[in-house]
């Protein structure tokens, strides 16, 4: 399968995001942030990652309910500096 994203720059963010995360062990054994850490995730990425459990709107009030909760916790929308942490490993799926 290939996908292209244009432009890729948000979603590059949210994955280095999610990926750094993990790489850190601040994931659960599925590799899935804490639910309130997906709830900033979701308000800082709402243009390039749509959740499909619940109906946008709820999503969005849901997410906004829990955003200060979450900041309280230290949870963060965005890490910049995993945007800059060089990846440990590259996966090239072609090869596969």
């Amino acid at each position: 399968m290939r996908v292209e994203i244009e432009p890729a720059a948000r979603f590059e963010a949210a994955i280095r995001n999610v990926f750094c995360l993990a790489q850190d062990g601040k994931t659960d054994a599925q590799g899935m942030p804490h639910f309130l850490q997906l709830a900033l995730f979701a308000q800082e990425f709402d243009e390039v990652i749509r959740f499909t459990r619940l109906p946008r709107p709820l999503q969005r009030l849901l997410f906004l309910v829990l955003a200060p909760l979450a900041r309280w916790r230290g949870y963060q929308r965005n890490y910049p500096e995993y945007l800059t942490r060089p990846p440990s490993a590259v996966i090239d799926l072609q090869d596969e």
